[in-house]
């Protein structure tokens, strides 16, 4: 027998009926909502000048962490998005080091870079390579794509 909420309706009425109201409610437009119906991560393909941008921050983060191992590396996986429409570009992907590299040879390490378009043209902001656990870990994180929705 169904617990009654002493309102004359039960519980297993009400509870769809609220779960019902709140999805129906959440697709709805909201004050402070992305616009164009975006939210959460956007998937967007990079220009030839950001391939080449992000080619660039790439390698020289690796070169900090492995002198000399962005000679003949490879970057695969490359997917870009944005968190909403005109902010910075958010860009992840997989690097194995060059042949010149030392120490870790042929091992992929995961990275992101984030790109900032100033006055028409993309820069490098910031960035990591995964190339310890904790690097590891936040940069899967950054790079998650639970929530990305195709553009």
């Amino acid at each position: 027998m169904a617990r009654s909420t002493g309102q004359g309706m039960s519980l297993p009425i009400i509870l769809p009926v609220l779960a019902a109201a709140l999805i129906v409610n959440g697709c709805g437009s909201h004050a402070g909502s992305v616009p164009s119906g975006l939210s959460g991560k956007h998937a967007i393909a990079l220009t030839p000048q950001q391939h080449e941008i992000v080619d660039q921050g790439v390698g020289e983060m690796m070169d900090r962490v492995m002198p000399g191992s962005s000679r003949e590396m490879r970057l695969r996986g490359i997917h870009a998005f944005v968190l909403k429409p005109g902010g910075p570009v958010q860009v992840c992907g997989d690097v194995t080091p060059g042949s010149g590299s030392v120490g870790e040879l042929r091992k992929t390490f995961p990275w992101y870079l984030e790109l900032e378009n100033r006055n028409g043209v993309p820069v490098a902001r910031r960035g990591q390579v995964g190339s310890d656990k904790l690097k590891r870990a936040k940069v899967l994180f950054l790079c998650r794509d639970d929530r990305l929705q195709q553009g």
